[in-house]
């Protein structure tokens, strides 16, 4: 995971289909945003990012993982930020980024191949992990 300081120039809602959209920062770089997570982000605004970058067909893709609205430099330092932008991550999604980031890993490190069967037993073992472990703190 990657971390960075970064100020919005635009933000661009996802195009008709897709799940996400993407916010250019004044220095030219593009970041991936998750629809639901978009109305977070403002054109100005300053912002303290923790993103993953994959690289596919020759082409790095940035997605933004979490994000803290900063106070701006030409503002006070002691006022805080007008809006929360902290939201508990749901019971399911929670599951999910286990899951997928532990099938990240396996496939990545090649123990894993995309096998359905595999795949599926794969998942099933993680859940079960998931559900012995952190599931039964819900």
């Amino acid at each position: 995971m990657h971390t960075q300081t970064i100020q919005v120039q635009y933000v661009n809602p996802p195009k008709p289909g897709k799940k996400k959209g993407t916010i250019k920062t004044i220095d030219g770089k593009l970041f991936g945003v998750w629809a639901n997570a978009l109305s977070d982000f403002k054109p100005n605004e300053t912002y303290a990012i923790e993103y993953v970058e994959e690289e596919w067909r020759g082409q790095t893709y940035r997605t933004i993982c979490k994000a803290t609205l900063q106070a701006n430099g030409s503002a006070d330092p002691s006022i805080r930020p007008s809006r929360n932008t902290y939201r508990e991550t749901s019971p399911a999604d929670a599951e999910r980024m286990f899951v997928c980031s532990l099938l990240n890993a396996e496939i990545g490190s090649g123990k894993l191949s995309l096998n359905t069967k595999e795949l599926i037993e794969a998942i099933e073992r993680t859940r079960a992990a998931w559900a012995k472990t952190f599931g039964r703190q819900q």
